[in-house]
């Protein structure tokens, strides 16, 4: 009770002291209200742009060993700019079944969840883009999507699935020149009654090379900038300026090729390693390890490494893909640097000594242990 008193009494004092204070400032106290502008809700800002067009519907697609929330960024900017969208899980990730089997799952997701859904944009990321392209071509019924924008999808293959223990059957799908991809884009990579765009960067990271991602008879952007990646792509302001342009019925302008050569598609950027199945990154480990050993056994210097290294690479691929391209040259001689260094630090002896390394270190304390047990 007295603390409420108290409470009570030091509220009043401060509206007293406010009330004085206001009238004590004749402009304060007798000013008039301004008027306020009323401010419209975000949601009407662009209604012109969508004058006799009705907005659409925007799914999300994911991609290869991915969830919803990987686009969650998206979807809640698209919520934000007045859009009604949702976003598909696929069953495993997307990781075990087949892509016709997740595409299955969409043509569901779509013309049954969605069947009141007349006008459905399809945002897909990666993996998401050759599913949804494979309804489209395959398994579609109804006219329902009538854009497709596609983010860092794999559209010709890439070989980033090669050294992946184990490769599932996405990847396999997904390597240059399989099957599935020579089925999807036979005749056309397009279908009719859908608008197709492909947003993609050349610091991907995952899809090798990154120009796979270009899609022949689409809009292509090629977007770049720091951190822009496979997964940077889903926070880009740049990427989601074009998403949002083409949902409101705009065509931003294209940027980097328009068109990818097939053949040039499945060219591996390393002809001379064929690595086709999930050992590969066991052999790569032990070609690694091979040639340190060489290198110490001839006890050839570690620039010697370097040297041949770089003369085998330039020799079997004359555009070798080991530094990207978007490092330039600087970029290239500062990591053949930071190899250099590595290397230097390397000894065999403390690969094979590793175990005595750690016998010694257990003999030692026993024999600081003993003392204090026979005590």
């Amino acid at each position: 009770m007295r603390r409420r008193a108290q409470l009570a009494v030091i509220s009043t004092v401060m509206l007293a002291m406010l009330a004085m204070v206001v009238s004590s400032q004749p402009s304060l106290a007798n000013a008039p209200a301004s008027p306020v502008a009323p401010q419209a809700p975000p949601t009407t800002a662009h209604l012109s742009e969508f004058a006799g067009q009705p907005r659409p519907f925007v799914l999300l697609v994911h991609g290869w060993l991915a969830t919803s929330l990987d686009l969650l960024a998206i979807k809640l900017r698209l919520t934000r700019d007045g859009f009604d969208c949702d976003a598909i899980d696929f069953s495993y990730m997307g990781v075990l079944d087949s892509i016709a089997d997740y595409a299955g799952e969409l043509a569901w997701k779509i013309e049954m969840e969605y069947a009141s859904h007349r006008n459905i944009a399809v945002v897909a990321h990666s993996m998401g883009g050759l599913v949804t392209r494979y309804y489209l071509k395959n398994l579609r019924a109804t006219d329902q999507v009538k854009t497709v924008v596609t983010v860092a999808t794999p559209h010709h293959g890439t070989f980033g699935g090669m050294i992946l223990p184990p490769r599932s059957t996405p990847t396999s799908e997904m390597l240059p020149g399989s099957s599935f991809l020579e089925e999807l884009n036979g005749v056309s990579e397009t279908v009719p009654g859908v608008d197709f765009h492909a947003i993609w960067t050349p610091t991907d990271g995952v899809v090798i090379p990154a120009e796979n991602s270009i899609m022949c008879g689409a809009r292509n952007y090629k977007v770049s900038g720091l951190g822009v990646t496979h997964l940077g792509l889903l926070m880009s302001d740049a990427a989601y300026a074009i998403i949002l342009d083409v949902l409101r019925g705009q065509k931003p302008p294209v940027a980097g090729p328009q068109t990818r050569d097939h053949n040039e598609a499945k060219e591996h950027p390393l002809p001379w390693l064929r690595l086709r199945d999930e050992y590969a990154s066991a052999v790569l480990l032990g070609l690694v390890l091979m040639t340190i050993g060489l290198i110490e056994a001839l006890r050839l210097p570690v620039t010697l490494c370097m040297l041949f290294a770089g003369i085998v690479l330039r020799n079997g691929a004359p555009r070798a893909w080991v530094f990207p391209r978007h490092f330039g040259s600087v970029g290239g001689v500062l990591v053949v640097m930071l190899f250099l260094v590595v290397g230097a630090q390397i000894k065999v002896e403390h690969l094979l000594q590793h175990d005595r390394h750690l016998e010694r270190l257990r003999e030692a304390g026993r024999a600081q242990t003993a003392p204090r047990t026979s005590e």
